[in-house]
């Protein structure tokens, strides 16, 4: 099944060009939280695969992170707490614009001139993980229908 690989290749090549410093595979677990990645980071897991008579769906869960950044600053001083006293609000921000921008265009781009659909859950999820860093960041499911490479004998 040639198909995964230029899925999941073109899925990364999207996510670095929508400026993701590290982008990871495997399960979430693997994910490097000991500050060795190099962050913002996507971390792909592979999902469910959908066979079809003609076409198979590979689907992807993206999980986006950063690391969050706390301010020394003194809580009283602040002129808006709303924003608190890290940097929360930017990640999800950052985050969401790159994960939006990656979806755009992996709908506009052709893989090797097969007829592909790329369908994307109605929302991403947010998360906060308190690790040996806290990461914040967005999870969203991405399919990407190909035509199956199959043959009958």
């Amino acid at each position: 099944m040639y198909n995964f690989y230029l899925a999941s290749d073109t899925l990364r090549d999207v996510l670095k060009g929508v400026g993701f410093k590290t982008v990871t595979f495997g399960e979430f677990s693997d994910l490097d939280l000991s500050r060795k990645t190099i962050f913002p980071n996507a971390h792909i897991v592979p999902g469910p695969m959908q066979l079809n008579p003609r076409v198979i769906g590979y689907t992807f869960r993206v999980t986006a992170s950063d690391i969050v950044n706390f301010s020394k600053d003194d809580p009283a001083d602040l002129d808006d707490p709303f924003l608190g006293l890290n940097n929360t609000q930017d990640i999800f921000n950052d985050l969401a614009t790159r994960l939006s921008n990656a979806v755009d265009t992996l709908r506009r781009k052709a893989f090797d001139d097969m007829p592909t659909e790329v369908l994307v859950a109605p929302s991403i999820d947010p998360f906060m993980e308190k690790h040996e860093n806290i990461l914040t960041g967005w999870t969203i499911e991405i399919t990407i229908n190909m035509p199956s490479d199959a043959t009958i004998c």
